[in-house]
C-alpha cells in the first residue's frame, strides 16, 4: 500500500493491497478512477505509487508471491493520468517484487527498488532500464535483502535507499556509485525522505525513532522519538516519514496506527493524530503532505484520512 498527492495537489493516488490504484479528487473527496492492474492469485497488491513531476504520468509497482509457482518478474505500470490508460509496463526480470518507485525531480528517470537488494534505473522516455545499483545487502549472508524505500534529493543528484536489513545508502545518480552508508540498525529502516532544501535525510526505524542525517558530512544530527506503552514489536516501528513542503514539520506513521508530527527545529513532538484502528488489529500508517502543505493525508488498510493544516 502507498499514498501520494499529484504535484498540483488536486489528485490523491492510493495503491491498495487488492491490486488496484484509486485516484481521488481532493477537493470533492470523490473517487475519480480505479486503475486495475496487479490482480490475480500471484499478486500481493500495489506496493508503491509515484507521480511524475509534471503530474502527467503515474507509476505503480507490485509484489508477487515468492512460492514455486510465482512468475519471476517484478512489474511497474506507467499510466496516463488524464486518460487513465496504461502507457507502458516496465519489467524487472530479476525479481518477483518491486517494493518502491520514485521519479527524479526532472522526470527523466524512474528508480525502482526490489526484494533482492538492487535498484533499477529506468529511462522514462525510452521505457528501458539504463542502470542498476546494487546494495551491500544483495551479497550479504542474510535472507533479508529488500530495499524498501527510495528517495531522490530535491536537486536530483543523490538517491537515498533504505533496507529491511537496517542500512541507509546514498548513491550518486550520475555515476551510479555509492557515496556513503549512513547507518546500520538491527531493527531495519522503513522509509527515507529528504528535507525540501536537500540538506537533511530522515530515516524511520523501529524503537519509536526517526533519525536525521546531515547530507553534507553524512553524520547523524538528531534522533526524534515518541513513546507508546501499548506498542510492542512491529507496532513500535515508525514505518513512514514525510517532510512538510516548508521543512518545518516531519510526519511519521507508526505500526500502532498513529501519526506523529515533530517540530523539526526543536526536535520535539508537536502533536499526534489518532489511532486509526483498534490496537489489537492495528496496521502501518503511511503519511504524505500536499504540495502546498495545507493538507496531510494518512493511509491505513486501504483508507485515507485527510487533515487541514494551519
Amino acid at each position: 500500500m502507498d499514498v501520494t498527492f499529484s504535484p498540483g495537489g488536486s489528485l490523491l493516488a492510493l495503491g491498495i493491497d487488492d491490486g488496484t490504484i484509486a485516484l481521488w479528487d481532493v477537493a470533492s473527496r470523490q473517487r475519480k478512477a480505479t486503475l486495475t492492474d496487479f490482480t490475480g492469485p500471484a499478486h500481493l497488491g500495489v506496493t508503491s505509487v509515484a507521480f511524475s513531476p509534471d503530474g502527467a504520468v503515474l507509476a505503480g509497482a507490485d509484489s508477487k508471491m515468492r512460492g514455486k509457482d510465482a512468475v519471476r518478474d517484478g512489474t511497474i505500470s506507467l499510466w496516463d493520468v488524464a486518460t487513465r490508460k496504461r502507457l507502458a509496463t516496465l519489467t524487472d526480470p530479476d525479481t518477483v517484487s518491486v517494493s518502491a518507485v520514485a521519479f527524479s525531480p526532472r522526470g527523466a528517470i524512474l528508480a525502482s527498488a526490489n526484494g533482492i537488494g538492487t535498484i533499477s534505473v529506468w529511462s522514462v522516455a525510452a521505457r528501458a532500464r539504463i542502470g542498476t545499483l546494487t546494495s551491500v545487502v544483495a551479497e550479504a549472508p542474510t535472507t533479508t535483502k529488500e530495499v524498501n524505500s527510495i528517495a531522490f534529493s530535491p536537486d536530483g543528484t543523490v538517491l537515498a535507499a533504505s533496507t529491511v536489513a537496517g542500512l541507509v545508502e546514498l548513491w550518486d545518480v550520475a555515476t551510479y556509485e555509492r557515496i556513503a552508508t549512513l547507518a546500520g540498525f538491527a531493527s531495519g529502516v522503513g522509509s527515507v525522505a529528504f528535507s525540501p532544501d536537500g540538506k537533511v535525510l530522515a530515516g524511520a526505524t523501529a524503537a519509536y525513532a526517526v533519525h536525521l542525517w546531515d547530507i553534507a558530512d553524512h553524520k547523524e544530527i538528531a534522533t526524534l522519538t515518541y513513546t507508546d506503552e501499548r506498542a510492542e514489536g512491529a507496532a513500535a516501528v515508525v514505518n513512514s516519514v514525510a517532510f512538510s513542503p516548508d521543512g518545518t514539520v516531519l510526519a511519521g506513521g507508526t505500526g500502532a496506527g498513529m501519526l506523529v508530527l515533530w517540530d523539526v527545529a526543536t526536535r520535539k513532538i508537536a502533536t499526534t493524530l489518532g489511532r486509526f484502528t483498534t490496537f489489537g488489529n492495528s496496521s502501518s500508517v503511511l503519511a504524505t503532505f500536499s504540495p502546498k502543505g495545507r493538507t496531510l493525508a494518512a493511509a491505513l488498510v486501504g483508507k485515507v484520512n485527510l487533515w487541514k493544516l494551519s
